[in-house]
């Protein structure tokens, strides 16, 4: 899980930096640079956020958090 978090991190990024164009992302919504920008910033934060919680859940990151 951990690998396929990081890969859709870089899939993202691919996208920010345009190495992939943004048309094929997003259902092909996007109109804009900014509106692109927009919606990686938000996905990015989403996968980070999730790969946190993996890592807290198997162990290699321990934050003392009440449940």
């Amino acid at each position: 899980m951990l690998y396929l978090q990081v890969a859709t991190i870089l899939l993202h990024l691919s996208f920010i930096f345009k190495l992939i164009p943004y048309d094929i992302a997003w259902g092909g919504r996007l109109q804009s640079d900014q509106e692109m920008y927009v919606f990686e910033a938000f996905s990015i934060g989403v996968i980070v956020f999730l790969l946190i919680t993996l890592l807290q859940k198997s162990g290699r990151i321990k934050w003392n958090l009440n449940p």
